[in-house]
């Protein structure tokens, strides 16, 4: 029975990460993304504010970057995610919290620095 659940926890996970590149190949550089914005200092202001989210993204640790990209790019519920990545809602809810932090910090730090 543990070896079934391994293998669908395994699963889980490869179609998660999947879902992940997937979104990854879809990914279009900042430089070629038309901002709409009243001014040109307003429009390098979001492409700035946008690199910083996309490092503090990749800054993050394989397992909660593929839990905050299913739930925030994908649309995926904590539940449907737990699923996926054979974990509980509560270690998801654990994940999203990490990946919040690390976004606020590094939006912060670009706002004070």
């Amino acid at each position: 029975m543990a070896y079934l659940w391994r293998i669908a926890t395994s699963v889980g996970l490869d179609q998660a990460k999947r879902d992940v590149r997937r979104a990854s190949d879809m990914h279009v550089p900042l430089d070629s993304v038309e901002l709409v914005a009243p001014d040109v200092e307003r429009q390098l202001e979001a492409r700035d504010e946008l690199r910083r989210i996309e490092r503090a993204v990749q800054a993050m640790r394989p397992r909660t970057r593929v839990i905050f990209l299913a739930h925030r790019v994908d649309g995926m519920s904590y539940a449907e995610i737990a699923q996926a990545c054979g974990i509980g809602v509560k270690g998801v809810e654990k994940q999203m919290s990490r990946a919040i932090a690390i976004l606020a910090h590094e939006l912060d730090q670009a706002d004070n620095g």
